[in-house]
């Protein structure tokens, strides 16, 4: 027997937590609809997920964040290192990349094919 399908804000995100293990993950409005931050060691990792954000693309905005945290993993706490070697731009670029090679259907920066970005998105695994 198939599962339910998953629907609603709340069934959603708690499908896309339970199968997108690493970060904590919290419903808090920072502004925008989602925002990844680390804790300066790198050990915790935190997604936010403001509940304004429309269902609709709630899951797009929790993968593009969950392509933040992938980028913290590999670049070190607060991606000091990545925004000094390749911009913020390419990351939120990357990570739109990132989301949309995993099912996301909306995102906000796009997906660019410059090698900065690929480069970010092949360090990615994504």
């Amino acid at each position: 027997m198939a599962p339910a399908p998953v629907s609603g804000w709340s069934g959603i995100y708690a499908a896309f937590v339970a199968s997108h293990p690493g970060p904590s993950y919290r419903v808090w409005d920072t502004g925008n609809y989602g925002n990844t931050t680390s804790d300066g060691s790198g050990t915790v990792v935190t997604v936010s997920i403001a509940p304004r954000t429309p269902v609709d693309i709630l899951y797009s905005v929790m993968a593009h964040e969950y392509g933040h945290y992938r980028q913290n993993r590999i670049y070190g706490p607060g991606l000091g290192y990545a925004v000094r070697a390749v911009g913020s731009v390419d990351l939120d670029h990357a990570a739109d990349c990132f989301a949309l090679a995993h099912g996301a259907t909306w995102v906000n920066y796009g997906c660019t094919s410059s090698p900065a970005v690929q480069g970010i998105l092949a360090r990615m695994g994504g």
